[in-house]
Order: C-alpha cells, then structure tokens, then sequence
C-alpha cells in the first residue's frame, strides 16, 4: 500500500513537471526556435542580445492580453536598435514594452514606428504613467522612447528636458544630417571646411 502512494506521488510530479515543460510559453524549443529565427532576419544583432529579447515578459499577469497584442512589435523593435550587452537590451526591453502596451490600451493605434513613436505619445506617457517618478527616471525613459523614434522612424522628436547635471544632445538625427549636408554643399573646399569646423564647435558647446 505504501509502495502504491509512493508511486503515485512520483507520477504525479512527472505529470507536473512535464506539464511546465511543455507550455508554450517555456519551452526551451520554443525559445530556441525563436531565438535562431530572430538572428536570421536581424544578422547585425549581437547574439547575446536576441534571447534576452526573446525571453523577456512583463511581470503583471493584468498585462498579459496587452503583452500579447505588442510583443511581436516589441520584440522586432528591440531587435532592430541592435542592442550591445544584457543591460542595454534588459531596459529597452522593460521601457519599450511598456510602452508599446500603453500606446495600444489607450489608442489601438497601428502598431507601427511612425504611428506609435510621436512626440504625443511619448509625451502623454512620461506625463501619466511615469508622472510619480524621479526626474532622473522621467528623464531616462523619455530618452530611451525619442531614441528609437530618431533611428527607426527618422523622426523629429525631442526628449524632456534633462535634470540639472544631466547631458542630453541639443540636436536631433535629422537636424544633424541637415547641417552636415549644407556644409557638404558649399562651393569651395575652403568653404566645406570652415562650415565642417563650425559645426564641431557648434556640437561641443552644445
């Protein structure tokens, strides 16, 4: 009799653990999959990142429908910044993904760059959902979303202003490839270089 609960209890610990392993969202095949799939489209992307990317969920299960509406975007978007080590990949994980949720809860946009990366949205955000935060992290998060929006959309979007002590660029992507091209066109070698040398100044004294 002994024997059988014992036996009993053992079988059913092998039908629970067989039961985590196979959920779809930790099988190690499944990630695995994902993970070879993701460097394949996105050959740039550093390998340590892609997992990371991957594997990443956000901690409330109130998000999870959210999560499930954005992670694709999420995911193709993280990817596409070709993050370089675990913390850089970790908060562009965590602050866009947030912020893909929030964007999609509140206005069921098109999840696109150019739809969800505005200067309205992103705003509206730091203004409602980091409202309660340091400044610092406003800051932070604010930076992080108007950085994807430059390299992935093009688009001409400014961060909050920065805290005291804190450096933030004075120009955006666009307005750089801008100067630098008026300098490239000028007429004369002499005149390329005083332009090139006066932007440099312009950019270090911000």
């Amino acid at each position: 009799m002994l024997w059988e609960v014992r036996h009993a209890v053992r079988t059913l610990w092998r039908l629970a653990a067989y039961r985590v392993v196979m959920n779809p969202n930790h099988r190690l095949s499944d990630i695995l999959d994902e993970t070879a799939a993701l460097l394949t489209s996105h050959p740039r992307l550093p390998e340590l990142a892609a997992p990371i990317i991957i594997k990443y969920r956000p901690n409330s299960a109130a998000l999870a429908s959210a999560w499930t509406a954005t992670r694709s975007f999420t995911v193709e978007t993280a990817a596409a910044m070709l993050p370089h080590s675990f913390d850089v990949t970790r908060r562009l994980m965590t602050m866009s993904a947030s912020f893909h949720m929030w964007v999609w809860a509140r206005t069921g946009t098109e999840l696109t760059i150019p739809r969800v990366y505005t200067q309205s949205n992103i705003d509206r955000f730091i203004a409602t959902v980091h409202k309660n935060r340091s400044a610092g992290h406003r800051w932070g998060v604010s930076r992080q979303l108007v950085k994807i929006g430059r390299e992935l959309a093009d688009a001409d979007l400014i961060a909050i202003s920065a805290p005291h002590g804190m450096v933030r660029s004075p120009f955006t992507t666009k307005q750089l490839a801008s100067m630098h091209s008026w300098a490239n066109s000028l007429t004369t070698v002499k005149k390329r270089q005083n332009a090139q040398a006066l932007l440099g100044l312009a950019g270090g004294a911000g």
